[in-house]
């Protein structure tokens, strides 16, 4: 694992500790004491919303810059929504300055959301290529196939307790996020 990769999980690993002494502070603070469904805290939704959103804010933050999928939401929000397809490549595709533009498996972003993750929106990439683009003819060919790249991403997630479907923990989970796409040989049948 390469420094800067070891700082950014560091950098998660911290902003989801802090999340989750918040989301202790918040229990503390309450009047009536939360029901504990095994080793979960169960919350309602009304004490989750406020100290839930500014949570959340707080791990957006500290993912910030660290974590691509969490730094793109912001640009592609204020973006219009594109449906890509696979571009012809030619001589003005390398003065685009994305890489995932430049690519023989070129790739978009779009935003997942997922109101019981946090943080609950993230970039997500596809692929625009079945096949990947020949760097002669700049047309798309199948003899390489455009795949999926993944980087797991700590998050938490929000679910139901168990016998009380208005009250809800958090669990701490891994997810695998797609950032890229890359070509590969296709697998032989």
């Amino acid at each position: 694992m390469q420094r800067g990769e070891q700082l950014g999980l560091q950098r998660a690993m911290w902003a989801v500790q802090l999340l989750m002494i918040g989301v202790m502070w918040v229990s503390l603070g309450q009047t009536a004491r939360p029901r504990r469904e095994g080793r979960n805290q169960c919350f309602s939704a009304e004490e989750l919303d406020v100290p839930g959103k500014m949570l959340q804010k707080l791990l957006v933050r500290a993912n910030a810059g660290h974590l691509l999928s969490v730094s793109l939401v912001e640009q592609l929000e204020r973006q219009q929504r594109r449906h890509g397809h696979c571009p012809k490549m030619g001589h003005q595709s390398t003065d685009n300055h994305k890489i995932s533009h430049r690519s023989i498996s070129p790739w978009e972003y779009r935003i997942n959301y997922d109101e019981n993750r946090v943080p609950s929106k993230l970039a997500f990439a596809e692929c625009l290529c079945e096949g990947c683009i020949d760097a002669e003819s700049g047309e798309e060919t199948l003899a390489l196939n455009s795949v999926l790249l993944k980087q797991s991403m700590l998050v938490l997630q929000r679910q139901a307790c168990v016998g009380h479907d208005d009250r809800y923990s958090f669990e701490l989970k891994y997810i695998e996020v797609p950032v890229g796409c890359t070509c590969v040989l296709p697998r032989s049948h």
